[in-house]
């Protein structure tokens, strides 16, 4: 049986994010030191918006495995 790969649109919209900010950090020198621009500060601040609720979703997708498979830290007779 061969399970075909599914999109993650959530992922996308994070590395999408990423590749926003790192393009713009590239050509900003004031991003570039740590001080984002005017510009670049909304772009950076999308990117770990992006970053944080995907690997929140990470974290919820690795707990339910946990609990679904009796894994410990699950709540299905896990360690607690």
């Amino acid at each position: 049986m061969t399970v075909e790969p599914t999109a993650d649109p959530q992922f996308i919209t994070y590395m999408a994010a990423f590749q926003a900010a790192t393009e713009h950090t590239a050509t900003c020198a004031p991003c570039q030191d740590g001080r984002p621009c005017p510009i670049g500060d909304p772009i950076h601040h999308a990117f770990l918006t992006e970053k944080a609720a995907w690997e929140d979703e990470q974290r919820r997708r690795f707990r339910s495995l946990q609990v679904d498979s009796g894994m410990p830290g699950g709540k299905a007779g896990g360690v607690k």
